[in-house]
């Protein structure tokens, strides 16, 4: 579940496409890390959303984001570099913000 309260499903179809990532291979467990900390949610294309997310992890602080379908599937995740995530939070329409 997102902090917004929307509910996420991960597949079995959707979690092999997330672990085609390697970053994800490596720690699974980061699809959940990825979800639990959302901070905010923008329209995308094709009525998808992109939950953007920050945690910290062995004394870093990550950041990413997940691409939801409308259906509440996972489309993917994305691990990125700071200024690629202000980047894309620059784009579409803000919808949920913490």
């Amino acid at each position: 579940m997102l902090p917004n309260g929307d509910r996420v499903t991960v597949t079995r179809r959707s979690f092999y496409h997330l672990i085609a990532d390697s970053r994800i291979a490596r720690k699974p467990w980061r699809i959940i890390i990825v979800l639990r900390n959302v901070f905010a949610i923008h329209a995308a294309k094709f009525g998808r959303r992109e939950a953007f997310s920050q945690w910290r992890e062995d004394e870093r602080t990550l950041v990413g984001y997940a691409i939801l379908d409308a259906d509440g599937g996972i489309r993917a995740i994305h691990i990125v570099a700071p200024s690629e995530q202000r980047r894309k939070m620059k784009q579409g329409e803000p919808l949920w913000k913490r």
